[in-house]
């Protein structure tokens, strides 16, 4: 009857990340493609924030629209990033009304 409470702890990374790794801006792959291997969803200062992993020794953080999408991931959508199977593509930049942002296109 209380099954629903149980708490699921499911890992978002499919890789082991070495202890140095750098963080990097989206911004710095307009016009790659990154293949994801998993992320991490941190708490700070300013809010939550999402990186990817695109490889053991560096992760890229997302702009913070993409946090709640990314929270939102199924137990098999996130087994599928972890396994290498989610491709951040046609990654780019766009003017708005805040200013200059980056986005790309989920493929997977």
């Amino acid at each position: 009857m209380f099954e629903d409470f149980n708490k699921k702890h499911v890992t978002t990374m499919g890789i082991e990340m070495n202890d140095n790794a750098e963080f990097h801006k989206l911004d710095e792959y307009v016009g790659e493609s990154l293949q994801i291997h998993g992320f991490i969803v941190t708490s700070g200062k300013y809010g939550k924030s999402v990186a990817v992993a695109v490889d053991n020794k560096t992760f890229v953080s997302l702009p913070k629209r993409y946090v709640e999408e990314f929270e939102s991931f199924t137990t098999e959508q996130i087994e599928a990033v972890c396994e290498g199977k989610l491709t951040l593509g046609n990654i780019r930049s766009l003017e708005s009304k805040n200013g200059d942002t980056v986005c790309f296109d989920y493929v997977g």
